[in-house]
């Protein structure tokens, strides 16, 4: 089925904007480098086994960080508790709102 008149134009101009984006100035990223950075080792080459092992054999850290996320957990819930429990906003604040804001004159 041919695509409806409207939409027959828009392959090419797609294409023509692809183009022309490849036309557009790149900056320069060389001169965004510090000195330090240049003046910096090149990093340490580590081995990947050790990082590729499976969480079994690199220990119980699934654990901890479920323990972790536990003791988040309940921080939160006791926060959220406090939070429910009493006011947030002390009671010159809440006048202060309650008066709203003077409009603006009119100019």
């Amino acid at each position: 089925m041919p695509l409806p008149h409207p939409f027959r134009a828009v392959p090419p101009a797609v294409a023509l904007m692809m183009l022309l984006a490849g036309c557009a100035d790149q900056p320069e990223l060389a001169s965004t480098i510090d000195a330090a950075a240049r003046a910096a080792p090149y990093p340490d080459l580590v081995p990947l086994d050790p990082l590729l092992t499976p969480t079994e054999a690199r220990g119980n850290e699934a654990d901890k960080s479920e323990s972790e996320l536990i003791a988040r957990r309940d921080r939160l819930q006791q926060r959220a508790q406090r939070l429910r429990s009493g006011t947030v906003i002390d009671r010159g604040t809440q006048t202060r709102m309650r008066t709203g804001v003077a409009p603006l004159p009119a100019m």
